[in-house]
């Protein structure tokens, strides 16, 4: 029964580095075309495909909210990191809620919210109390967010108050 075991063990082994050697050895191209193409550079051939995407150097972005925005440059796919900061407060008279959302699009409209969310923020301390108590909640979280070329991005506070307290942009090559 062990012999067996060992012996399946060992077949499945050699099957799979076979299966290893031949994948590695395989032209990532079919009829001269690549399999997968990254960006405009892919290659075919002796030269082999196209490496990895390079990114640019980050830019300091100063965003402001319910404003529209593009890339530092706008003709490549741009990486954003957007770092939303809040402090909800909860008190005699209750608690706060602050929100916002990051909105990208096809045009400037993105500053009133026509475009795809792809970020929600929420700091939220909900209730009421009936005793002098004060008490406060800072959250800062950060997103990265994809604009394709010719795109805008927009930060939009849908409740309480929330602020930007850095943003990034990279080119994506």
């Amino acid at each position: 029964m062990k012999r067996t075991n060992l012996i399946i063990a060992l077949i499945a082994a050699i099957t799979l580095l076979g299966a290893i050697w031949i994948f590695a050895k395989a032209d990532p191209c079919v009829d001269g075309n690549p399999i997968v193409s990254i960006g405009s550079s892919a290659q075919c051939g002796s030269a082999g495909p196209a490496g990895p995407p390079t990114m640019g150097t980050p830019n300091s972005r100063s965003l402001s909210l319910a404003t529209a925005y593009q890339a530092t440059d706008p003709t490549k796919l741009s990486v954003f990191t957007i770092t939303i900061t809040s402090t909800a407060n909860f008190s005699l008279s209750g608690g706060t809620t602050n929100t916002a959302k990051i909105v990208v699009g096809p045009t400037n409209a993105v500053a009133s919210g026509t475009g795809t969310t792809f970020g929600n923020y929420a700091n939220s301390i909900a209730g009421t109390i009936a005793v002098g108590l004060n008490m406060n909640s800072a959250q800062t979280f950060s997103y990265t967010v994809f604009v394709p070329p010719g795109y805008y991005i927009a930060i939009l506070q849908t409740s309480g108050t929330v602020s930007i307290s850095s943003a990034f942009d990279q080119s994506v090559a």
